[in-house]
């Protein structure tokens, strides 16, 4: 796996499941399911532990690679063969067989083709008669031959699935089963790039979901200058289009974390989901200030018809604090040496009155 590191060929992907068994022979064995029209064989790799009770194990059965285009998967199930023999899987080879198909399609893999070298797809070939691909055969193979109680079947390419040409957010297919793990991931991403200290750059327009992963983007996407004594940020193609037309979460996270890095907010709400609207105002010229806290965690029914209580939050404070007071609750607040203050249990609003030491007039 040199000469491509995040694209595995056939033979990479071949020669490195071979590497596994001669280094782990206790533990690894290798089956030849089935061989594709360009005689290549599909591979399956057996991972467990030997001395363990086979009649309580369970079996596991995990395929890569049915497009041959989707290198991501064979690079992760090459991934997984390598933690499997690790120790820190024993626990995993005692309680379960796992066998991993890491290149289901090579000869699609070779072609960098969708399907195979009949151009058929093998994870469609599965009717009631029977598989007729070489590589929809070599899946049921397995399957019969391990009966698993779990099936994991690997897709994509790294950027496959991706609308947009600014990509901090996966648009997830219908049949995705954990939208939140995705955004997750997009939002590990986008910290990982903001350490970097590239948090975002444009690529081109891709032709197709599966036409390739682009090379490396050119143009960038966040553009910092100074600006007077301040500083200013460009944003580059139709990023707050697409917020509004999508609502798209780590849009505005970025916007915010931009601002964060050169104004240090007074007040911080804690603990609270995203459905507690929170505007704070001054009451009069010197009067304190009053934070609103609108609760908006209800049903999904619309409208609301009943608010879920919210307990547990708290303020953070980044000035010292002279006085505050929950007013729907009607009692005084006392902040603790970090600048926190505990809040009452909200229901639909609550308002908080607070003076701080040294509070101008706005």
């Amino acid at each position: 796996m040199k000469s491509r590191a995040f694209q595995p060929t056939s033979d990479e992907v071949a020669a490195h499941a071979r590497a596994l068994r001669a280094r782990h022979p206790r533990l690894v064995s290798i089956r030849t399911l089935a061989r594709t029209a360009g005689g290549r064989p599909i591979l399956g790799v057996i991972v467990t532990d030997p001395d363990a009770c086979s009649s309580g194990q369970q079996h596991v059965l995990v395929t890569a690679g049915q497009h041959g285009n989707e290198e991501s998967s064979r690079l992760v199930a090459l991934a997984l063969l390598d933690w499997l023999v690790s120790p820190a899987a024993a626990e995993t080879r005692r309680s379960q067989r796992i066998v991993v198909l890491p290149n289901v399609n090579p000869d699609g893999a070779e072609a960098d083709s969708h399907g195979n070298a009949a151009g058929l797809e093998p994870n469609l070939d599965h009717a009631p008669g029977g598989a007729q691909t070489p590589e929809g055969r070599a899946v049921e193979i397995a399957a019969e031959r391990e009966q698993p109680e779990l099936y994991v079947d690997l897709h994509a390419c790294g950027h496959a699935g991706c609308s947009h040409d600014m990509v901090l957010y996966p648009w997830t297919l219908n049949y995705a089963e954990d939208d939140n793990l995705c955004h997750a991931i997009a939002a590990d991403m986008l910290a990982a790039g903001e350490r970097a200290g590239v948090p975002a750059r444009l690529c081109p327009p891709l032709p197709g979901r599966y036409s390739g992963a682009p090379g490396r983007p050119v143009y960038p996407f966040l553009i910092r200058n100074r600006a007077g004594q301040g500083v200013s940020y460009y944003l580059a193609g139709t990023f707050f289009e697409l917020y509004r037309q999508f609502g798209i979460t780590h849009y505005r996270h970025l916007v915010r974390h931009l601002v964060l890095r050169h104004a240090r907010p007074l007040v911080e709400l804690v603990g609270a989901p995203e459905s507690v609207e929170f505007p704070v105002r001054r009451s009069g010229e010197t009067g304190p200030l009053l934070i609103h806290l609108v609760n908006y965690t209800g049903g999904m029914t619309r409208p609301i018809e009943t608010i879920v209580p919210l307990r547990g939050l708290s303020l953070k404070i980044n000035a010292p604090v002279k006085s505050a007071r929950a007013l729907v609750a009607g009692r005084r607040l006392v902040a603790d040496r970090n600048g926190r203050i505990g809040l009452p249990d909200i229901r639909e609003f609550e308002v908080i009155a607070l003076t701080t030491t040294g509070m101008k007039p706005a």
